[in-house]
């Protein structure tokens, strides 16, 4: 198991002579600089001095008890030793350090300079020993500030020192706390090497990825982040976790997902499936299930609830106790379920957005936790106001149309679903809106639909079908994005008439218009022209203009001959 906090400069190997301000190498009151690489904003630290140090040379260290922790020092031995502690062993000095620097030190210098601990469980329990005992006035305290990626602590008393991590930093974004504490860490900081003390903090991030994987393919400009969707589309989510560098420092690292949906998506409850990668995305394992369509497959695995706030809940548990798979740092697990959208769904801005978030341990020396921050995705509906007129331009009620997406095989589905997941062609008939006549479409997606008027008013020629297509765009983090605005909000909303060939190809006629992003309502005007048309000559029509023409004449004939008869008579 590797230390949380490797430290550099403070092997045998890296001792150089003492530095000037050591007089008769009586460094009692000498001053240091203790650096910390590699934190996050509002990491925070505290520096127990339990020894004082007297002496420093190439041939070895002379050290004094710290009278202020010297109870919290006794209990923290005695948290390792457990029964076979003896007061009397440990009632000098002498006795203290000797066990101190035997036990609570020791480990490999790595090339990068680093120190990898060969066991790191006598300082876990000494800690929790130590810490129970209440320690006050630690030798230094120390807190990343904003955008930091170090720390530096300057004219820190040379000793032998107990440094805790005390608090999490976040992602220097200002965000909830995505970062884990590293472990407790007992290392000497000294005068030699110029007085510089390093630690190389093993810190971890636990990082969420959440993503629609089935954006409506007419939806042309749909991501990842936003995709527009009808009543009865079916949405599917993909929620990627992953796990700290320092994972191997937990004995216990809980991982749970929380989902929830907004009220216009209901959740596919037998669709939800997890599995976890054991060496990642990519790796030479293949990933496990670990759960499917409600049903445990193996022990161990995630407890898998529905409600409302969440709306889905995966407690993975203890990920330190899985076996198969074996979970590691490089460890990826994945949760995927779809969500179908209902009547309730909302349009325009707001969409329907679904948020998750990640609460994992964040310390491997107490139980605490943290949360990632929230990953939001949006399924988007919109609304078609077709606006009635006559030749005038004047408002025309009495109209009934009905609306067709195309979908993905280029053929003519219905707009409208019903209770049962059915689409059915059903007409909306147009109704007084202020001074205009309009049938409404709600919660339709872009794409390219047809519009067929199915009631004529009276008197009216029957209008042409209209062939139209719906385009959103969304923004994304190339973009040039407003200070109102975040990626997968909605940048444009538009509709464009056009015509449709035999092959389902839509070709724009004219110029788009745009849309209201708000309410999420585009408009289309179809006018109704006044008196009956004659057919077209040729063809049918022909025929049939002639045939009616020709029995016209005959009755006319015959009723002329009839009345000659009768005159003659």
């Amino acid at each position: 198991m590797s230390s949380a906090l490797a430290i550099n400069g403070t092997d045998a190997a890296n001792i150089e002579s003492p530095t000037t301000n050591v007089t008769d190498n009586k460094i009692y009151n000498v001053n240091a600089t203790l650096t910390i690489n590699n934190v996050v904003q509002g990491d925070a630290f505290k520096g127990y001095q339990l020894l004082f140090l007297d002496s420093e040379s190439d041939a070895g260290k002379v050290y004094l008890v710290n009278d202020v922790y010297r109870d919290a020092i006794k209990a923290g031995i005695k948290a390792v030793l457990g029964t076979s502690y003896q007061d009397t062993n440990f009632d000098t000095d002498a006795k203290i350090i000797s066990w101190l620097t035997t036990n609570l030190t020791g480990g490999t210098l790595n090339d990068d300079g680093t120190v990898t601990m060969d066991d790191t469980t006598n300082i876990d329990k000494f800690t929790a020993g130590f810490m129970g005992a209440s320690p006050d006035n630690p030798a230094f305290t120390a807190t990343a500030a904003e955008g930091a990626t170090s720390v530096e602590v300057s004219n820190v008393p040379v000793g032998f020192y107990l440094i805790e991590h005390t608090s999490v930093g976040d992602d220097n974004t200002g965000d909830l706390t995505t970062y884990t504490t590293s472990k407790y860490m007992a290392m000497n900081i000294s005068s030699l090497n110029g007085g510089n003390n390093v630690i190389n903090l093993k810190n971890g991030t636990v990082t969420l990825d959440k993503t629609i994987t089935n954006p409506n393919a007419q939806d042309v400009n749909g991501t990842e982040d936003a995709a527009s969707y009808k009543v009865g589309d079916v949405v599917e989510y993909k929620l990627v976790g992953t796990l700290p560098d320092n994972f191997a420092d937990f004995s216990t690292f809980n991982y749970t997902f929380s989902d929830t949906l907004s009220e216009g998506l209901t959740l596919n409850e037998d669709s939800v499936e997890v599995t976890v990668d054991p060496d990642g995305e990519g790796g030479e394992k293949d990933p496990i299930k670990v759960y499917s369509k409600g049903a445990p497959e193996d022990e161990g695995v995630p407890e898998v609830t529905f409600g409302t706030d969440p709306t889905l809940s995966v407690a993975m548990g203890n990920l330190v106790n899985y076996t198969n798979p074996d979970v590691t740092k490089a460890s990826v697990i994945t949760v995927t379920y779809s969500a179908t959208v209902n009547a309730l769904a909302k349009m325009g801005a707001a969409g329907n957005k679904n948020e998750a978030k990640i609460t994992f341990s964040n310390n491997p020396n107490s139980d605490t936790d943290s949360e990632t921050p929230k990953d939001i995705v949006t399924a988007y509906s919109f609304q078609l106001d077709v606006n009635k007129t006559d030749g005038n331009e004047d408002p025309l009620a009495g109209a009934g149309f009905t609306l067709y997406r195309q979908g993905e095989d280029k053929e003519w589905h219905p707009w409208y679903t019903d209770n049962e997941g059915n689409d059915v062609a059903k007409e909306v008939r147009t109704s007084q809106v202020g001074d205009k006549y309009v049938a409404k479409f709600p919660q339709l997606s872009a794409g390219i639909y047809k519009l067929e008027e199915t009631t004529v008013p009276a008197g009216y020629n029957k209008a042409d079908d209209q062939f139209l297509q719906v385009v959103a765009t969304y923004y994304v983090a190339t973009d040039t994005i407003p200070a109102d605005k975040k990626v997968g909000d909605i940048k444009s909303l538009t509709v464009q008439l056009g015509t449709v060939d035999e092959n389902g190809t839509f070709t724009a006629t004219g110029d788009a218009e745009n849309g209201n992003i708000t309410d999420g309502i585009v408009g289309t005007t179809v006018i109704n022209v006044a008196g009956s048309e004659l057919p077209s000559t040729g063809g049918m029509g022909t025929v049939l203009l002639y045939t009616v023409g020709g029995l016209v004449v005959l009755i006319a004939a015959a009723g002329l001959t009839i009345a000659l008869k009768r005159r003659q008579s």
